[in-house]
C-alpha cells in the first residue's frame, strides 16, 4: 500500500514560503516565520492574487505532484516507518520553523559557494530547527550515520525548495502577489513590535529604577539582578511582557527578580558541567549564549540535553565497570578464588543497581549459578556467597513484578540451601535443609503444571532431592515419612519427565528415585526392604540406559556410584554366595565410577565414592573372613583414609563424621579377624574414628547416626576392655 504523505501541505508552503522570502524584495529583518505562519501564506495569496493567468491551485497541484515524486522511493524502503514517524512530526512542526531573512541569505552565499547550495543548506537549517522540538531529527555524532527520519526530513525539505525555486511560473509571476502581501503581514508585524518595544522599554525602566533602590539600602536583596547584564535583563523583560501585555510594572519587577533568581541557579549548574566531552562543552556554550539573552526556557533545555549526554556517559562507563569486574570474577573462579569472584560479582552487581536494577539482579542470579556450581564441586563456602546472590536478586525479582524469574530463583535458591544442608550437620544443616524445602514449595506456587509443567516438574524432582536428605538425616518414623514425601515428588516429576519427551531430565529424576527406594530400602527390613531395595537397583539400571559414558560422562559415574549403593544394601541383606556376588558387583560399579570421578576434576564426588567403595570392601571382608577377607578390609580401610583427604571435618563435617564410623567399622573388623597386639591396634584405632564421628553427630538432630555411632563405640570398647582384662 503506497504510503500517504500528511506533510505535502505544510512542505509545499515551506517551499512557497522561504522561496517567497527570498524573491521579495524587502529588508526589514524580520522573520519570514512571523510574516507567513506556515500554510498560512497559501491562504493570504489564494484570496489576494491579482497576477492575470496564474492558477495558484495549479502551482500548488504541480509542487505537491513533484513532492510525491520525489518521496515515492521511501515507499520501498526498510526505513518506511521511519518515514512515517517523521512524515507526522513534520506535518505538525513545520508551519514553526521557518526561516529568518538574515539564516536564508547564509545558505545562499555561505564560504562563497554557488547558489546551487541554497536548496541544501537552507534545508539543513530547516531540519536543525524540526530537530530543536523533536530528537528523532537531530544530527548523529560524529561517524555515525543520519538517522532515517532526519534523511527523510532533509530530502523532503530540500525537495519543497527545490520545487518552488524551479518553478518557472511561480518565479516570474507570483514575486509581486508575495512581495505584497509580505509587506503587509510586515506592516501589521511592525504596528505590534513597536507597540510591544514600548511596553518592553517601559519595563525595563521600571527594572531600572528598582535596581537602584536596591543599591541605595545595600541590603543584599536583588543581588541575582545586580549581576545580570542590559542584555539579559532586556531579555528578560521582553519575555514577560511578550505572554502578560497588560502587566503592572510592579509586576514586571518581580518576575525579572524570579527570573534573575533561575538565572543564577541555571548558570551554577552549567559551571559543573564536566566540558572534556566536546558534544558537552557546545551544549554548555549554546546554553551561555541563551542566559545571556534570557532565554531562560532554552538554556533548561539545552542544560537537559547536556545532562542526558552526561548520563549516557556514565551509564555507560557503569555497564563497562560492571563487566570488567564481571570478567575478572570469571577469571578468579577458573584459578580457584572463589572468595575474590565472590567480591567482583558483588561489586558489579553494586554498580549496576542503581540505574538497571533488573541487569543487576540478572548479574547476582548468574553469578550465583557459577559459585553454586564451583561449591558442589570444591565443597567450599562459596555455596554462602551463591545463596546471598541469590537472596539479592529477589529483592529486584519479586513475585509481583515478575513471577516467572521469582520462581526460577527460588528454586535456584533452594539448590543452594540443599548443598549446603547436606554438608553441614547439628541445627544449621536442619535448617538449611527446611530452608531449602521453602524455597521449593514457594517455586511450586508460580510453576503451576498447567501453565508451566516443565519448570514444575524440575522443581518437583528439586523438592524430592531435599526431603529425600532430610529423611536420610532424621532416624525412626519421621525420616521414613520424609522419604516417602521424596518418592512422591520424584513420581509426580516423571509424568511430566518422559522418557519419550525428555530423556535426560527423564534418567535424572529417575535416578534421584532410586536413590530415595535405596535409602528407604535400608532403613526397613525383611522383604519390604529388600523389595524397595530392589526398585532402588531398577530405577539405577533404567537411568543408565541413557546415562551412558560416551554421552554422559559424570552422570553415568554418578549412577554407577548409587547403584554400587543398592546392589551392596542387597548383598549385605542376603549375605552367602548370592550376598557376596552383589558386593562384587557394587565394587565394579564403584571403580567404575572412579574412572570419570577423579580427584583431580571432581574431588568431592571422588570422595563420596571412595567411602561407598569402603563400604562395599568392609561387607566383603567380613563376609569372606581369613586371609583374603583381612586383604579386603585393608582395601576398606584404604579407600576411607582416601575419602578423608577431600572430606574434612572444616569443609564437610557431615560426610567426615560419616566416613569416620565407616573407618571405625573397617578398623573393628579387621580386628575381629587378627591376632594379638595387632587385633588391640585395629579396635584401638576404631574407637578413635567413632569417637570423632560423635563430635559432628548431634543427638538431637541426627538421632539415627547419633545411635549407630554410639552403639558401634560401646561394642569396641567391650572388646577392648575384654582384651586388656584378658592379656594382664
Amino acid at each position: 500500500m503506497a504510503l500517504k504523505w500528511n506533510c505535502l501541505e505544510p512542505l509545499t508552503a515551506i517551499g512557497i514560503g522561504i522561496g517567497a522570502c527570498a524573491l521579495a524584495p524587502l529588508d526589514m529583518g524580520l522573520a519570514a516565520g512571523a510574516v507567513i505562519g506556515g500554510s498560512g501564506l497559501l491562504a493570504r495569496i489564494k484570496e489576494n492574487s491579482r497576477k492575470k493567468g496564474l492558477d495558484d491551485d495549479k502551482l500548488i497541484g504541480r509542487m505537491q505532484k513533484r513532492l510525491i515524486a520525489d518521496l515515492d522511493h521511501w515507499d520501498q524502503r526498510v526505513e518506511r516507518a521511519a518515514a512515517e514517524r517523521a512524515d507526522e512530526a513534520m506535518k505538525r512542526l513545520l508551519p514553526q520553523v521557518m526561516l529568518t531573512r538574515e539564516q536564508l541569505a547564509a545558505t545562499a552565499t555561505k564560504s562563497g559557494e554557488s547558489a546551487e547550495r541554497y536548496p541544501v543548506l537552507a534545508a539543513r537549517e530547516v531540519v536543525e530547527q524540526l530537530a530543536r522540538h523533536e530528537k528523532m531529527f537531530a544530527a548523529p555524532t560524529a561517524g555515525e550515520p543520519d538517522r532515517p527520519e532526519r534523511a527523510f526530513a532533509l530530502q523532503a525539505v530540500e525537495a519543497a525548495l527545490r520545487a518552488a525555486k524551479e518553478d518557472a511560473e511561480y518565479a516570474t509571476l507570483m514575486t509581486l502577489d508575495i512581495a505584497i502581501e509580505l509587506g503587509r503581514a510586515l506592516a501589521e508585524t511592525l504596528a505590534s513590535v513597536n507597540e510591544l518595544s514600548a511596553k518592553v522599554e517601559a519595563g525595563f525602566a521600571a527594572v531600572q529604577s528598582e535596581l537602584a533602590r536596591i543599591k541605595e539600602r545595600g541590603d543584599g536583596r536583588g543581588a541575582e539582578m545586580a549581576r545580570l547584564s542590559e542584555q539579559a535583563l532586556r531579555g528578560a523583560v521582553a519575555r514577560f511582557v511578550t505572554f502578560s501585555p497588560h502587566a503592572s510594572a510592579s509586576e514586571v519587577v518581580a518576575a525579572v527578580e524570579q527570573f534573575a533568581v533561575d538565572h543564577e541557579q541555571l548558570r551554577a549548574s552549567l559551571r559543573k558541567l564536566d566540558v572534556q566531552d566536546n558534544r558537552v562543552r557546545g551544549l554548555r556554550q549554546a546554553a551561555d549564549e541563551a542566559l545571556a539573552q534570557g532565554d531562560l526556557d532554552r538554556a533548561r533545555q539545552l542544560l537537559g540535553e547536556a545532562a542526558e549526554l552526561r548520563e549516557d556517559a556514565a551509564v555507560a562507563a557503569c555497564r563497562e565497570a560492571a563487566a570488567s569486574l564481571a570478567s575478572l570474577a570469571e577469571a578468579d573462579l577458573l584459578a580457584l578464588q572463589w572468595e575474590t569472584a565472590a567480591a567482583n560479582w558483588n561489586r558489579a552487581a553494586e554498580v549496576l543497581v542503581s540505574f538497571d536494577a533488573t541487569a543487576s539482579a540478572a548479574l547476582n542470579c548468574d553469578a550465583a549459578d557459577q559459585l553454586s556450581v564451583f561449591g558442589q564441586r570444591y565443597g567450599s563456602g562459596a555455596l554462602d556467597a551463591s545463596v546471598a546472590a541469590y537472596r539479592a536478586a529477589l529483592e529486584v525479582r519479586t513475585r509481583d513484578e515478575l513471577p516467572v524469574d521469582w520462581a526460577t530463583t527460588q528454586n535456584n535458591l533452594g539448590n543452594a540451601l540443599k548443598t549446603q544442608g547436606e554438608r553441614l550437620g547439628g541445627q544449621a544443616g536442619i535448617e538449611l535443609l527446611a530452608d531449602a524445602v521453602s524455597a521449593y514449595r514457594a517455586a511450586l506456587e508460580v510453576h503451576a503444571r498447567a501453565e508451566l509443567p516443565v519448570q514444575w516438574a524440575t522443581t518437583r524432582n528439586n523438592l524430592g532431592n531435599a526431603l529425600q536428605t532430610q529423611g536420610a538425616r532424621l532416624g525412626g518414623q519421621p525420616g521414613i515419612e520424609l522419604l516417602g514425601e521424596a518418592v512422591s515428588a520424584y513420581r509426580a516429576a516423571l509424568e511430566v519427565r518422559t522418557r519419550d519427551e525428555l530423556p535426560v531430565d527423564w534418567a535424572t529424576t529417575t535416578n534421584n528415585l532410586g536413590i530415595a527406594l535405596s535409602t528407604q530400602g535400608e532403613r526397613l527390613g525383611g522383604q519390604p526392604g529388600i523389595e524397595l531395595l530392589g526398585e532402588a537397583v531398577s530405577a539405577f539400571r533404567a537411568a543408565l540406559e541413557v546415562y551412558t559414558r560416551a554421552e554422559l560422562p559424570v552422570q553415568w559415574a554418578t549412577t554407577q556410584n548409587n547403584l554400587g549403593i543398592a546392589l551392596s544394601t542387597q548383598g549385605e541383606r542376603l549375605g552367602g554366595q548370592p550376598g557376596i556376588e552383589l558386593l562384587g558387583e557394587a565394587v565394579s560399579a564403584y571403580r567404575a565410577a572412579l574412572e570419570v570421578r577423579t580427584r583431580a576434576e571432581l574431588p568431592v564426588q571422588w570422595a563420596t565414592t571412595q567411602n561407598n567403595l569402603g563400604a562395599a570392601l568392609l561387607a566383603q571382608g567380613e563376609w569372606m573372613g581369613g586371609p583374603e577377607g583381612i586383604e579386603l578390609l585393608g582395601e576398606a580401610v584404604s579407600a576411607y583414609r582416601a575419602a578423608l583427604e577431600v572430606r574434612t571435618r572444616d569443609e564437610l563435617p557431615v560426610q567426615w563424621a560419616m566416613t569416620q564410623e565407616n573407618l571405625g567399622l573397617a578398623e573393628e573388623a579387621t580386628g575381629d579377624l587378627g591376632e594379638g597386639a595387632e587385633r588391640l591396634n585395629h579396635w584401638n584405632e576404631a574407637e578413635s574414628a567413632f569417637l570423632k564421628a560423635l563430635e559432628v553427630y548431634d543427638p538431637e538432630h541426627m538421632p539415627y547416626d547419633h545411635g549407630t555411632a554410639t552403639k558401634s563405640l560401646a561394642r569396641v570398647c567391650a572388646k577392648i576392655a575384654d582384651a586388656t582384662s584378658s592379656s594382664k
